[in-house]
């Protein structure tokens, strides 16, 4: 067991073979409070996400009904079972269940998210999803400014959790993440990422960093800034348009 610990714990960049990352806790000054948190695991093979699961049992969301149609913020909780679990395998899409509250019923039926079949909205409808909760290493009044060049109000969803972040832009909650950092030097821990990122990608939604590249996993702990700086998070259709906004933000900050 001391070894397996090791393991988990060795420094190390692993870029080949199997991976297995794991956060037990995301959100933990939310989960605290009794409000919104994340159990995630994914599996990474060679550095790329193949399998990836998120617990969110405080979340009251009706599976069975419209994806788009439900918000989701941090009181709202989960009072009569434990909330839902979220699963996804590279190329096969990404389901939903509840998480019952007798163990004998187990978890619910899976339903299938797409996110490809809710209609586009237009700039200004957009929902940006947000953390306010104490300190970040990110530049919230850039992420306003980005939302405001769209004719967008911010913050829209607000939510403390990394992951549960990536499971309202999964169930269509919230429509936009944008993560401007502060400074080139900032970064963010793989853990806070992996597997949320899986779980929009195959409901059908594209995360990239601000030069378009695809955020790598294979690069230890952190993502970096000198690999990937930045993240954008939203559907296709609106990808460009966000990212132009985000570009003439930054464009202001060299100027």
């Amino acid at each position: 067991m001391f070894e397996l610990i090791d393991r988990g714990g060795k420094g190390e960049i692993t870029r080949r073979g199997r991976v297995w990352v794991m956060d037990p806790v995301d959100g933990t000054a939310t989960f605290m409070q009794g409000q919104q948190y994340a159990v995630c695991l994914c599996l990474l093979v060679d550095g790329v996400q193949q399998v990836g699961v998120i617990a969110c049992p405080n979340l009251a969301f009706p599976i069975q009904e419209t994806l788009g149609q439900t918000s989701i913020h941090e009181d709202r909780v989960d009072t009569d079972g434990f909330g839902v679990v979220l699963s996804a395998v590279k190329g096969q899409g990404t389901f939903i269940r509840s998480m019952n509250a007798s163990a004998s019923a187990g978890l619910g039926e899976p339903r299938h998210v797409d996110l490809t079949t809710l209609p586009q909205k237009k700039p200004s409808e957009l929902n940006f999803v947000e953390a306010t909760l104490g300190k970040t290493s990110l530049s919230q009044p850039e992420h306003n400014a980005v939302a405001t060049s769209l004719g967008a109000q911010w913050p829209g969803t607000i939510l403390w959790s990394q992951q549960m972040k990536y499971v309202a832009l999964t169930l269509g909650a919230t429509d936009v993440m944008v993560r401007i950092p502060k400074t080139l030097d900032r970064f963010t821990y793989v853990w806070d990422h992996a597997g949320g990122h899986l779980l929009f990608q195959e409901a059908g939604g594209v995360i990239s960093d601000f030069k378009g590249e695809q955020i790598d996993f294979a690069n230890g702990r952190k993502i970096k800034g000198e690999r990937n700086w930045g993240m954008i998070a939203c559907m296709p259709g609106l990808f460009e348009e966000v990212g132009k906004a985000v570009m003439e933000v930054l464009k202001k900050r060299d100027s």
